[in-house]
Parts: C-alpha cells; structure tokens; sequence
C-alpha cells in the first residue's frame, strides 16, 4: 500500500505514518515503538535512544537497514534453529564442538558463525557429497563479521556465504598487497558459496612461482553454487505467515 507523511508544527502521539502499524501495534506504546522505524512520521514524541526502537511488523528489521544487519537479524536473531558460534576466530575444534565435521559439513540448519568485530577463519569447511542436494536438504554456512573477516594461509576449501561489514581479505599472512610474494600465501583456496563486503583483498600467490608447474592455474576459484539458491528457496517457504524483509522509505512527492 501507499502511505502518507505525517507531520506537524509539535509532537506527534499514538498516531503514525500507516506502513509501521500493518502488523497491528496498540494505541498505549505506539509513540515509543515508532520513533525510528518510520521515516514518513515525523516530529515523534517519546524518543529518547534507539533502545526504544522496535522493528517493523515483528520482523526485527528496522527501516534502512543494511545488508549485514537484515541477515543479522534473521538468522541470528530470528531463526531458532540456526546453529550458532559467536566469537572472533572459528578453528575446526568449534565446529566439531557442535557436533559437526568440518570436512564433511552435513546439517538441516544452517551453521551460522557471527562476530561483532573482525572473524579470522582457520579451518576448511567442506560440504558433504555423501548426499544428494534437494530443497529439503542444502547444508549452509554462514560467516557473518561486523568488521573484517580474515582467511588465514593454510585454509583451502571454504564452503560458506562470507558477509563481512568491512573487508574479506583471503590471506592473513602479515604480509600487505606490495610486500607478498611467492613463499607466502602460496596455496590455492576454493570457496563456494557468495561474498560480500566493502572490499575483497585477493591475496594467495598460488601460481606465480614458474617453477612450481601452475602457473596458468588460478589462486583463487570463487563458484556461486546451486545450493545457494535452492537454500533461499527453502527459506522462502519456512514461514506460513510474510515477512519483512525489505523496506524502503522513498520522498514525498509534492
């Protein structure tokens, strides 16, 4: 539907812009619940810090929110089911400690790994290929980082969507882009799932020693896997009820 902007010359209470009121708020917290959340209401009343701000139509997704945060929002925050590990640097120990293997990543609920600074990875996660993929059954892995996400040197293989708020960078060697050379980061990494991030440093040198017979190979193999979309399709139907998932505030036009 279209919705109006509402202003006025002084406060406006327990009365809003229709948008943040489709899923039914009540009349006595309306003012504190749509103080940010609706761009189209403004001179709110009752707006003291974004503890008071509740997300849009129960989705935990606030207006203008970023890529990054929607995800947050729904699979660490909304989805009960996700397997979760919050820290700052995921080895093979803590995906075992979950009761999976890193190297034969077999699970109906996503693995989701979320760090609210940067997230240094080191360990490989392969999926299993013991298995047939279906809608019903698309193991994924999801890293999700606020700041940078770091691949160390002696990680190969990567089965996961990598989300990082700043940059993915595929070798924590030390080394920066002008000073890496051959006998660092020299070893070839696959990742398959989807990246993204504000920057991506490509970093491995695998291939650029002529004596080690692949210098025609690439360093790094990127595929967007069929899996990706059979996931999200799956996703799609995990609810009875629509959800937001997207909201976009444009101007008025006069």
């Amino acid at each position: 539907w279209a919705d109006f902007a509402v202003i006025a010359n002084k406060d406006i209470a327990k009365f809003a812009s229709a948008a943040s009121i489709a899923r039914g708020i009540t009349h006595t917290t309306l003012s504190t619940i749509l103080c940010n959340t609706d761009h189209l209401t403004i001179a709110n009343s009752q707006c003291s810090g974004a503890e008071q701000v509740t997300a849009l139509g129960d989705s935990k997704i606030i207006s203008e929110s970023t890529t990054l945060q929607k995800l947050y929002s729904r699979y660490v925050e909304g989805r009960a089911e996700s397997i979760l590990i919050q820290q700052d640097t995921l080895t093979a120990g803590d995906i075992t400690a979950k009761g999976l293997d890193p190297n034969n990543f077999f699970s109906s609920h996503p693995l989701v790994v979320y760090s609210s600074g940067d997230l240094v990875i080191s360990t490989n996660i392969l999926s299993t290929t013991s298995r047939t993929y279906s809608q019903n059954f698309t193991p994924q892995v999801i890293l999700i980082a606020e700041g940078n996400i770091k691949i160390d040197q002696t990680v190969t293989n990567l089965d996961a969507w990598i989300v990082a708020g700043g940059e993915v960078d595929t070798c924590t060697s030390g080394h920066d882009a002008i000073s890496l050379h051959s006998n660092v980061c020299n070893q070839q990494l696959t990742i398959r799932g989807a990246i993204l991030a504000n920057k991506i440093s490509l970093k491995r040198t695998y291939g650029g020693d002529v004596n080690t017979g692949s210098i025609n190979t690439p360093a790094e193999i990127i595929h967007y896997t069929p899996a990706l979309m059979l996931f999200t399709a799956r996703e799609s139907e995990r609810s009875l009820l629509p959800e937001t998932t997207y909201l976009h505030k444009l101007p008025v036009r006069y």
